[in-house]
């Protein structure tokens, strides 16, 4: 925080030192490495009208100056700010100006690595007097698993919060596999929220106590206008097999899974709830002649399609791509009663009447809806297939983004020889530290599962968590990879460092 401060009073003398003649609007950036900060800000600096007009070589020499201040012209700005563990990237394009008054409608785009933050929001005043950000600031952590360890965003809305200020910290990734991105709609959406002089269709009210939970709850929960027939019957399906996807079907998760459900009930209008399957899933359809499947509402705590079925048969996710309709419940084997009154309740949310059959099946058996007879006696549609939902970066997710990067060449698998020259270049950097164990122990903390040598530059793949953690020695004059590290562990051998979001994973060597 001193080193900060300090960086801060030097830019303001050195501010005071050049002529007032260079102002005007600015981005103002701070990126201290040293203290894992980087912050950016719109700034308007007033100009004294009685000093002469500067030539354009002092013209020059002052935009010189102000940059090497932090203070950024506004239009084409491409800053990038390497901090340990992070890469930012801020861009901004299209400031527009109004007669006699500062820029406008400067649009901002945050990237953290690859991945963006904040696409295109205004960052200073909006042309038409709207919300807009006024700042954004940084502290990445060295033990959070996603980056940074706080972020603020300070916005600006005159007349709709009390002195039109509102800063608030801000969590990019409330979950492994999802990511909030603020748009300029969403801000502007989010605080005339907050002024409560804005409300969804239908009556339907999002939470706007904070940026985040706006964001994240984006949908009501429950079908839009849909009028069940009165001579439906809701049978509720739970759990049930699935069987892994070769794609991935959501950009950040390594695994996608299908599960088939058979439905046969001839003569009826069939409505179903599907509970169950942490993963992201693809409900696969299949019915017998005769039996009509009317609505499917499906929950997990992932992302889910559904296929099979023919076109225009309404469905319900509880979880999207991009946000949350529904608190999150699953179904445990034994299903207790709380699990019972929560699938109850969903089931009342959905059809407004409660189900007419309820079965639990264990994760070997299919889902199925009456007699289960041979897969030959269903029919589906191939309106909507299960390929068509796989993701055009699947090849890039987990063990087979590894595999690619392999066959490309970019890494290598590792072995012994590489771990002991790690740990040779550690023990260098570490002089004082000694350990009773011989080299032969200490190497059985060095990870050689799913281990890899980086070879070229690259991006690490996505969905790096869990079982799929890897690791990545990084040879002497080699730069660490981009992106997002995951559960998997660095072996960096300049300067003998290892690093991991999760810590004990570089133990004893931390």
């Amino acid at each position: 925080m001193d080193l900060v401060r300090r960086a801060a009073a030097a830019l303001v003398l050195l501010v005071s030192a050049l002529s007032p003649a260079a102002g005007g609007d600015f981005v103002r950036i701070a990126c201290v490495p040293e203290a894992r900060y980087f912050s950016v800000e719109h700034r308007y600096l007033e100009s004294e009208d009685d000093l002469d007009e500067p030539s354009p070589t002092e013209r020059k020499a002052q935009a010189e100056a102000w940059r090497r201040a932090g203070f950024h012209e506004l239009a084409g700005l491409d800053f990038e700010c390497r901090l340990p563990e992070s890469t930012y990237r801020v861009t901004t394009r299209n400031p527009q100006s109004r007669p006699g008054a500062a820029a406008c409608n400067l649009a901002v785009t945050l990237k953290w690595h690859d991945e963006v933050w904040l696409d295109r929001v205004h960052l200073g005043p909006a042309c038409g007097g709207d919300r807009y950000l006024e700042s954004f600031e940084i502290w990445d952590s060295r033990r959070a698993e996603r980056q940074p360890g706080s972020m603020t965003l300070c916005m600006l809305a005159p007349g709709d919060v009390q002195g039109g200020r509102l800063c608030e910290e801000f969590v990019p990734h409330p979950t492994q596999s999802h990511v909030q991105v603020v748009t300029q709609t969403d801000l502007e959406e989010y605080l005339a929220a907050r002024a409560g002089s804005a409300t969804a269709s239908g009556g339907w009210q999002r939470d706007a106590r904070n940026l985040n939970k706006f964001l994240f709850v984006r949908f009501p929960c429950g079908f839009q206008g849909l009028q069940l027939p009165g001579d439906a019957v809701i049978h509720v399906l739970i759990n049930g097999r699935t069987r892994k996807l070769p794609f991935g079907i959501a950009p950040a998760d390594s695994r996608a899974y299908v599960g088939d459900v058979y439905v046969n009930l001839p003569g009826k209008r069939v409505a179903l709830v599907m509970v169950g399957n942490s993963g992201p899933t693809v409900w696969n359809f299949h019915w017998t002649r005769g039996t009509e499947i009317v609505a499917v509402a499906a929950m997990a705590s992932s992302t889910l399609h559904f296929a099979g079925l023919p076109e225009g048969v309404p469905v319900f996710s509880g979880h999207f791509g991009g946000g949350t309709a529904c608190k999150y419940f699953s179904a445990s084997p034994g299903f207790p009663e709380r699990e019972k009154r929560e699938v109850a309740a969903f089931v009342e949310r959905m059809y407004q009447r409660p189900a007419d059959a309820t079965a639990h099946f264990q994760f070997r058996a299919h889902a199925s809806a009456g007699e289960l007879l041979p897969p030959a006696q269903y029919v589906q549609s191939a309106e909507v297939t299960v390929e068509s939902f796989a993701t055009a970066a699947s090849e890039l997710i987990g063990p087979k983004g590894l595999e690619k990067l392999e066959a490309e060449g970019a890494i290598r698998k590792a072995t012994s020889q590489d771990a002991e020259a790690w740990l040779a270049a550690w023990k260098a950097a570490h002089p004082g530290r000694r350990f009773a164990a011989p080299d032969k122990e200490l190497l059985n903390h060095v990870n050689l599962w799913m281990a890899y040598v980086v070879q070229k530059p690259f991006r690490y793949p996505t969905g790096l968590f869990g079982g799929d953690q890897a690791a990545f020695f990084v040879p002497k004059g080699a730069a660490r990879p981009t992106g997002e590290l995951g559960h998997s562990v660095i072996y960096d051998l300049n300067g003998g460092v290892c690093f991991a979001t999760r810590q004990s994973r570089c133990e004893p060597f931390n």
